[in-house]
């Protein structure tokens, strides 16, 4: 079996590497239309399964042609969101099964059925945040009987050495794409009542949490997402209290209320010196070169899934959680491992029968929890599971 890696951005590069190290495919095929990020792969990878191509997947001819000339196997879909309904339709159509780190698109609802029937599987929403989330989630509400809390916790800050900047904050993932969420309204649970808290009010303190996190201390969570979702998602008709949330260290709400309440974070056109540009983007481009890890310096991810219900009649709690960090050896930020290595760890799951469902699939309920854990561990990605009644 084959796997072929669209997109060799930072995440496709350390699915990269994971896929080199762990993977046994036949093949290992990456993929991107950049010429300096094919020249880094074919630099950094000598492993004859290897094979680097530069490719304009966007001519559905050459994608396909990639197809036929190579054993059906796995795609790890790397590309920008756009690219979802194209790539999707012609993996399956190919023959290939589908992994990627966005969440699910209707085009993977429409390609359930034939997908299953062509004995395939679609694995969409298999990253870091959705994705190890989902796992722990699926793996806490299966020993409920009742689910009444759901909260889930996601951040990719610097560590506390590496907060050298008024905003303690650092890039490790498209910082466009980190404004949008900024900006970008939330649906929470409070005693029972479903809120949607409006876009430009997600930073304000009425909605924010805290919490402490073992070893680096106290962080605020602002909403982030649709919590309704992952409730259909799970099944669940409702709960008393929950939520998703972004973390960042103290502070840092403060900056991004000001910035929205006053409509910089509106994706407008504005003019300037007679070129008509994004505003989202001038501010992008603005902060960004203040905003870079050095190469010493080390970002930091922290997930983490609460869960209260009853079992067998007795009230009961879940915790999970995972810290990682940065590898200064290999220089993968701790952002694209637990993205890029979980897409690698699903397609792999997915060659060795692991994942063995067809058709769409859910890393809630379809990514077996303790085999998925030892995957992790060995790429030295530990979850953490409290549970308390």
């Amino acid at each position: 079996m084959d796997v072929v890696i669209l997109g060799l951005g930072m995440q496709g590069r350390a699915a990269l590497y994971d896929l080199v190290k762990f993977s046994g495919f036949e093949h290992i095929v990456a993929i991107d239309s950049q010429q300096d990020s094919v020249d880094w792969a074919k630099k950094n990878f000598n492993d004859p399964r290897v094979v680097v191509l530069k490719l304009d997947v966007t001519e559905e001819s050459l994608l396909t042609e990639l197809f036929r000339k190579y054993e059906s196997g796995v795609l790890i879909d790397l590309l920008p969101i756009n690219y979802i309904p194209f790539v999707s339709k012609a993996a399956i159509e190919a023959g290939w099964h589908f992994v990627n780190t966005y969440y699910t698109h209707e085009i993977h609802r429409k390609l359930d059925t034939e997908a299953a029937g062509r004995e395939l599987t679609i694995l969409p929403e298999f990253g870091l945040d959705p994705g190890i989330d989902l796992v722990m989630a699926g793996h806490g509400i299966s020993g409920l009987d009742k689910v009444t809390g759901y909260f889930s916790y996601g951040a990719g800050i610097p560590e506390p050495a590496a907060c050298t900047n008024p905003l303690n904050y650092k890039i490790s993932w498209i910082f466009e794409g980190v404004l949008n969420l900024y900006y970008t309204a939330a649906r929470i649970i409070i005693n029972g009542e479903s809120i949607t808290v409006p876009r430009d009010e997600i930073f304000d303190e009425r909605w924010l949490r805290t919490i402490d996190i073992e070893g680096i201390g106290t962080l605020e969570c602002y909403p982030n997402g649709d919590i309704n979702g992952y409730l259909d998602l799970a099944g669940i008709q409702e709960v008393e209290n929950g939520g998703r949330y972004s973390m960042r260290y103290p502070g840092h709400h403060r900056f991004w209320y000001t910035m929205a309440k006053l409509g910089l974070l509106e994706d407008k056109v504005v003019k300037i010196g007679g070129h008509e540009m994004s505003q989202r983007r001038i501010i992008s481009q603005l902060l960004e070169p203040h905003l870079q890890y050095a190469d010493d310096e080390r970002d930091m991810v922290v997930l983490r899934v609460e869960l209260k219900g009853e079992k067998d009649g007795q009230e009961v709690e879940h915790v999970y959680e995972m810290i990682d960090y940065r590898d200064l050896t290999t220089g993968y930020f701790a952002m694209s491992r637990t993205v890029g290595f979980v897409a690698s760890i699903g397609a792999q799951m997915i060659q060795s029968g692991v994942i063995g469902k067809r058709g769409l699939c859910t890393p809630m309920f379809d990514v077996p929890y303790e085999s998925f854990c030892g995957e992790l561990n060995r790429r030295n990605l530990r979850i953490k599971h409290k549970k308390a009644t």
